[in-house]
């Protein structure tokens, strides 16, 4: 007898994905978040030229907004840019 094995496709519940589709509910809406979020990278950039010694903190953070940018891009042809110090 064979046992069948249910493998979670996200960790997000149907609730969340919900709440997140209505977050993006209008092009505007859309426009105004991504606004915001290249803000926040620049942001961490901005704290990074001030604070050499954050990078090992900063770096990860600016990796995750890279990555919830390019999942929400619609342009797929778009580069991030990568993070560097000077």
């Amino acid at each position: 007898m064979e046992i069948a094995t249910f493998t979670k496709e996200t960790y997000l519940s149907d609730e969340m994905i919900r709440k997140f589709k209505k977050l993006f509910s209008t092009e505007e809406e859309y426009a105004n978040h991504m606004r915001n979020l290249r803000r926040t990278r620049n942001g961490l950039v901005a704290i990074l030229e001030e604070r050499e010694d954050l990078k090992h903190i900063i770096q990860p953070q600016f990796q995750t907004l890279n990555e919830l940018i390019g999942l929400l891009l619609m342009d797929e042809g778009f580069q991030h840019p990568c993070f560097t110090t000077r």
